[in-house]
């Protein structure tokens, strides 16, 4: 009975793939490919989607599980010294009102959930072009000590996006809980 009213809910809201669950990279990998053969599919489908736009859904998915297996704040198996072997987090992928979207979702600390608060609010205010220059400038500056990658991720997505929208959600006083959907 709870998975037939979840289907009807995934059917409703235009869900190509849905996960939750433990990330890590090559769960990542195999999502990926999966997402490419559905991407395929809707596109035969809807020839009239525009030319590129599957390589952006992709894009836009590989970033955002790659923010949760890196920074998710629910890990629940560790390594013998420690490590966080997977992170948990949620991501679905749909295609609603004539757009793609891809929408994240994770435990983060409450200070990581301030940082992200502040620089979301900054990047989905810029238009395109404001967008390209504050890349080219985030390039060259130093990495951010607790960014795996060069802290280009959340512009990258917005200057390949329709629109971006995030929620962080306290939820206790030591988390909140991140959404972040990018619509394509």
């Amino acid at each position: 009975m709870i998975l037939q009213k979840y289907k009807e809910q995934l059917d409703q809201h235009g869900v190509l793939l849905s996960y939750y669950g433990p990330m890590r990279q090559n769960l990542v990998e195999g999502f990926g490919d999966l997402l490419r053969q559905q991407l395929a599919l809707e596109k035969e489908k809807n020839q009239n989607l525009p030319v590129g736009i599957s390589d952006k859904v992709f894009h836009i998915f590989i970033e955002q599980a790659q923010n949760i297996a890196r920074y998710s704040a629910e890990q629940p198996y560790l390594t013998d010294d420690g490590d966080p072997d997977f992170r948990n987090g949620i991501f679905i992928i749909g295609f609603a009102d004539n757009l793609f979207y891809v929408e994240c979702c994770n435990l983060v600390t409450q200070s990581r959930g301030e940082k992200l608060k502040n620089e979301l609010s900054e990047i989905v205010k810029l238009d395109k072009e404001k967008l390209k220059k504050r890349y080219k400038e985030q390039r060259r500056e130093k990495q951010p000590e607790e960014s795996v990658g060069a802290g280009l991720g959340f512009i990258d997505m917005a200057r390949h996006s329709t629109k971006m929208e995030y929620q962080v959600n306290s939820i206790n006083p030591t988390h909140s809980f991140f959404s972040l959907k990018v619509y394509i």
